[in-house]
């Protein structure tokens, strides 16, 4: 989120996800993100609750996780509320290049979790800048994987 505005990823998930709910794949659909130091009082989840109520989503339908800063704190903060209300099933709306150890993390709180990537980055990727940012978001997520793993997230 920049300035108050939810970029083109964080759009393109909350959309995915809205997507999801509005077809009743979910009873309720779950929005995450903290806010920026632009303006730590709007969160991503808020902007994100915002949009999914202008799409119709009711607000009783909408859970909101806005203080997680890492995917782990997330997870496990998302488990607890859906867990409270007896839910053990999610669909995981995420970056297709973060899914795979977003899913990871997410399966180790106790939650059974059906992975939807929100875009299809490695097929868009054909300019050589693409391809370069491609790279290097590989690099960073297997980095993070490797991190996870050694400190038992995963």
């Amino acid at each position: 989120m920049h300035g108050g505005l939810l970029d083109d990823d964080s759009l393109r998930r909350a959309i995915a996800g809205i997507d999801l709910y509005k077809k009743n794949l979910a009873p309720v659909l779950v929005l995450s993100g903290h806010g920026n130091l632009d303006d730590p009082l709007v969160t991503e989840a808020e902007q994100r609750s915002k949009l999914a109520q202008s799409m119709g989503v009711p607000v009783e339908a909408i859970l909101k996780e806005e203080t997680a800063n890492t995917t782990q704190e997330e997870a496990v903060r998302i488990s607890r509320l859906l867990m409270h209300r007896g839910l053990r099933k999610v669909l995981l709306v995420t970056q297709s290049l973060h899914l795979r150890r977003a899913k990871l993390v997410f399966e180790n709180t106790g939650l059974e979790v059906f992975a939807v990537p929100s875009d299809d980055y490695p097929i868009a990727a054909t300019s050589p800048s693409g391809r370069l940012w491609l790279a290097t978001r590989l690099v960073e997520e297997s980095a993070a994987l490797f991190y996870y793993r050694l400190a038992g997230y995963i």
